[in-house]
């Protein structure tokens, strides 16, 4: 074989491990929170995620310990949240509180998915879904701030626009994300570096209103007749704002508009009589002379 020969070949085989490369390695993991809001009064949160075993033990890395290191820290926060909960000053029973506890279950691993799920249930006629969700995190109506609503008079509707940040705001400071990068970014534990450019990161709104619009990167309903709304966020701005649209009817001019159109339908209609009416007549004349 000669040396262009050797050339060619070494650029082909060259050109296949890179593109095998891409194949491999681009998206290490993928990270997703949900939180959906149930016909019933239900509220669920789940964040996952989805390890690629490929690209991580291809790389040289240990997959179990990328695996515990997440759950761990899943765990930890879980025992945060319910620490937490348990100081915050409310009136709920001791067996109450058991019961809110019984859903907050712990981080599990299926299919290389590590994921933790809150689920918030109505407790009887006394606590919505919503009310739970709030008493676990402390939180009242007079915490809920109103600068980040705009509403738009447009005449015949009001818009009502909320722009918020998802749950990735601030990750940048997050014990995971720096964990894992130090993790990825040793050499020692491999000979390959992720960064957060390797993960996907999408964030989805499921609710059972049709009525909520939003600016999301994708939107879809589930079997179950959610309807879901989804971003992908950038790692290079965790804290890219989304928004959320309302629309409300204006009734008030609704009636004045319908009522004009009403009423120039029937000023049509007579005049249209009157014409057809005239019409006739001077045929009847007409017809009378000859």
């Amino acid at each position: 074989m000669g040396r262009k020969e050797k050339n060619m070949r070494k650029k082909i085989v060259a050109i296949i491990i890179l593109f095998i490369g891409i194949i491999t390695f681009s998206g290490c993991a993928k990270a997703d929170y949900v939180v959906s809001f149930y016909n019933d009064g239900r509220i669920s949160e789940r964040f996952s995620v989805e390890l690629n075993v490929n690209a991580i033990t291809l790389a040289g890395y240990d997959y179990n310990d990328v695996k515990t290191e997440i759950l761990s820290y899943f765990n930890t926060l879980r025992i945060s949240l319910i620490n937490n909960f348990l100081s915050y000053e409310n009136d709920l029973l001791p067996t109450e509180r058991s019961l809110i506890l019984n859903n907050i279950q712990a981080p599990n691993t299926e299919n290389n998915v590590i994921s933790i799920t809150f689920m918030y249930d109505n407790m009887g006629n006394k606590y919505t879904g919503y009310e739970i969700y709030k008493l676990f995190y402390g939180a009242n109506d007079d915490d809920e701030e109103e600068d980040n609503v705009v509403v738009e008079d447009n005449t015949f509707f009001l818009k009502k626009v909320t722009t918020t940040t998802t749950i990735y705001g601030g990750m940048e400071t997050s014990n995971l994300r720096t964990t894992l990068l130090d993790y990825f970014a040793n050499y020692e534990n491999a000979n390959l570096i992720f960064t957060d450019e390797d993960v996907d990161f999408t964030y989805s709104y499921a609710h059972n209103s049709t009525k909520i619009y939003s600016n999301a990167d994708k939107i879809y309903n589930t079997y179950s007749g959610l309807k879901v709304h989804e971003w992908k966020i950038s790692s290079e701005n965790y804290s890219e704002e989304i928004e959320f649209y309302q629309y409300q009817i204006i009734s008030t001019w609704w009636y004045v508009l319908a009522l004009a159109i009403t009423v120039l339908f029937i000023i049509g209609v007579l005049i249209y009589y009157f014409i057809t009416k005239k019409r006739q007549i001077t045929i009847v004349n007409v017809e009378q002379q000859n």
